[in-house]
């Protein structure tokens, strides 16, 4: 068995190299264009940097079974550019602290009103799994065991963007968590990387948050995440996300790990990940008050 799911064939690059990522057979060897593709990982997830030139790329892969017997090709065509494409970077926000206060957060548990984001959604796909499930799938399995796992620890208040696989647009997000008058927003996402990176050296979960305020609440909840997954760190950045920059409420998007690692991929689509994921979340949320009701103002 092969898969490659990224690039699609005639994929048109805007970079000077791409990746390739997908699955085989479990201990099937593999080859692209006659050269070895290593790692794979124990799963049969492998990623592959692949340097392009001008005009059409063909890539050639077969893959081949312990005993020879066996094989399946897939040939994909990619069409390269001139030039690399370098990504910009958002500015940090100058805006002082106390002119983007969040609502502040009720010393008693049961008081917390939450907003899950489960990113994507309907035509919305997102990256894709080495698998081919699209990440849409994955945020809602990840949104929804976090829910479960607050109500059981004593929230009554947790509010979902979207409970089933439909469009939901940014706005509609937005105006979602303000009309829930939520104390805090997770938009829960898994990560891609564009066609300039090398997929095998970005490993690993972070979490995005835009206000100043909200940054010792991103560390802390990638603490408790690293520690419940068994996720490598990838940091906690600052990013101009819609659902970080939500005005009144501490929005903080997460990226849970990289689809096109084969390390993270194997992680990410294991049962009980979402369960794992969710043990984090709760445990930050209850330590949560205590970090940051000091740094609060409430907006009457």
């Amino acid at each position: 068995m092969l898969k490659v799911v990224y690039p699609l064939d005639g994929y048109g690059c805007p970079a000077n190299q791409t990746f390739a990522y997908g699955c085989v057979s479990p201990g099937w060897a593999l080859t692209l264009n006659r050269q070895a593709v290593k790692p794979i990982s124990p799963q049969g997830f492998f990623s592959v940097v692949i340097p392009l030139t001008d005009g059409l790329n063909t890539l050639h892969f077969v893959a081949t079974s312990p005993n020879g017997l066996e094989q399946g090709e897939q040939t994909l065509t990619v069409i390269g550019p001139n030039k690399a494409f370098k990504p910009t970077l958002p500015s940090k926000p100058t805006t002082p602290l106390l002119e983007q206060s969040p609502r502040a957060w009720h010393r008693r548990i049961e008081d917390l009103r939450m907003v899950l984001d489960a990113g994507h959604g309907g035509s919305e796909l997102g990256t894709i799994a080495p698998t081919g499930v699209p990440e849409k799938d994955l945020n809602l399995r990840v949104a929804l065991a976090i829910e479960e796992a607050l109500k059981q620890a004593g929230l009554t208040h947790v509010f979902l963007t979207r409970r089933e696989d439909r469009d939901v647009s940014l706005q509609a997000r937005e105006v979602f968590v303000e009309e829930s008058k939520a104390h805090l927003s997770l938009s829960i996402h898994h990560n891609a990387l564009p066609d300039d990176a090398t997929p095998w050296k970005h490993e690993g979960t972070s979490v995005h948050y835009y206000h100043p305020y909200a940054q010792p609440l991103a560390q802390l909840f990638l603490e408790t995440l690293i520690t419940s997954t068994g996720q490598p760190n990838d940091g906690v950045i600052h990013s101009s996300f819609a659902m970080t920059r939500l005005p009144h409420t501490p929005g903080l998007l997460l990226e849970l790990g990289y689809t096109t690692h084969p390390n993270d991929a194997e992680r990410i689509l294991a049962p009980d990940f979402p369960q794992r994921v969710a043990a984090g979340i709760v445990s930050t949320v209850i330590a949560a008050p205590i970090e940051f009701l000091g740094q609060a103002v409430e907006i009457k």
